[in-house]
């Protein structure tokens, strides 16, 4: 009896009302990346920042993939020059002008070897235009079904996206389901000075960060050919600098952090690409399809990542006249 007395004692009377927390982290994060990504909307008219739904899978922090869902070649390319005016010219020739690249790929991948598609980062959709553009030139050139190869492709794309809706007349989409088309989606935090200065906790960062590159490393694994990963290494913006005039006067592309470095290790092969998306000088140049050495080689080179990305930056000063540099080391580290 003693016993039931004090059960009671120690619960909340009746009358007592729980008042459940107004948001939670799934919310909380999601509201934090439409901040973040807000900033990038002036450049597309099709974008904008999305309501939180706590019924979309979409906007909760377990949603780290999302399957590619391919469309027609000649409907893909309609959506790409939507988004990205001037598309086929800019960033599909350069890929067609250079037919061996789609050769050795395919070569590559039926021999089960993964290339990685290594760009700098200066807009959302560089990384999954590029290995689009890719994909419709190889498509084009060596007789693939445009839907296997987009069915092979990975993207490493940043969280941010989750937080953005596609409008076009009287519908509207979440944007990943619009870049599903494009390839299967893995969904990362990525390490940039506006992410850092957020309120995220650190923890669901890595956590994201880690549950991401498990799953997509276990689809290499599990993949029955070879295939394309595109991701931008520095997985935070090239950083322009401009003169007192306001001009354009150097980019800064940023430190490819060592986790990164050595996911890009994991593959095979790399394809760096220089991309240049924005201003009056834009344009998409190839380098070489390279092997690269495994971590777990005798003649592993622990800066070969950042010397490829050294080269993008020389290839795009090359290309655009503006002084252009790879930052080799972060002051954080």
């Amino acid at each position: 009896m003693v016993a039931h007395i004090t059960t009671i004692a120690i619960m909340p009377e009746l009358t007592e009302k729980y008042n459940p927390p107004k948001t939670t982290k799934d919310e909380q994060t999601f509201n934090v990346l439409g901040k973040v990504v807000a900033s990038h909307l002036d450049r597309n008219p099709f974008l904008k920042v999305a309501e939180y739904d706590s019924g979309q899978s979409l906007h909760q922090l377990d949603t780290i993939f999302l399957e590619a869902t391919p469309m027609d070649i000649n409907a893909t390319l309609e959506l790409a020059e939507k988004f990205y005016p001037g598309f086929y010219e800019t960033m599909v020739e350069p890929f067609l002008d250079r037919p061996e690249l789609s050769r050795e790929y395919v070569e590559k991948i039926l021999q089960g070897k993964n290339i990685g598609l290594f760009t700098s980062h200066e807009s959302l959709l560089d990384v999954v235009l590029t290995s689009l553009a890719f994909n419709i030139a190889t498509s084009k050139q060596e007789s693939v079904e445009f839907a296997d190869l987009i069915r092979e492709t990975e993207l490493v794309v940043s969280r941010t996206i989750l937080g953005l809706d596609v409008t076009n007349g009287d519908i509207t989409v979440p944007a990943a389901e619009m870049v599903r088309c494009l390839g299967n989606l893995h969904f990362a935090f990525p390490d940039s000075n506006r992410i850092r200065k957020t309120d995220i906790d650190s923890k669901v960062i890595s956590s994201n960060n880690l549950r991401m590159t498990r799953k997509l490393i276990e689809r290499l694994r599990r993949a029955k050919s070879g295939g394309l990963t595109a991701i931008a290494l520095p997985g935070t913006s090239d950083h322009p600098l401009f003169d007192l005039n306001g001009n354009l006067s150097q980019v800064v592309i940023q430190t490819v952090k060592e986790p990164t470095k050595k996911l890009a290790h994991k593959f095979d092969y790399a394809l760096p690409v220089a991309v240049v998306m924005s201003g009056d000088k834009q344009c998409c140049i190839p380098g070489e399809i390279t092997e690269l050495p495994n971590i777990r080689d005798d003649n592993y080179d622990e800066f070969y990542v950042h010397e490829m990305m050294s080269r993008v930056a020389g290839t795009r000063q090359w290309a655009t006249g503006v002084n252009t540099c790879y930052k080799l080391f972060d002051s954080r580290d």
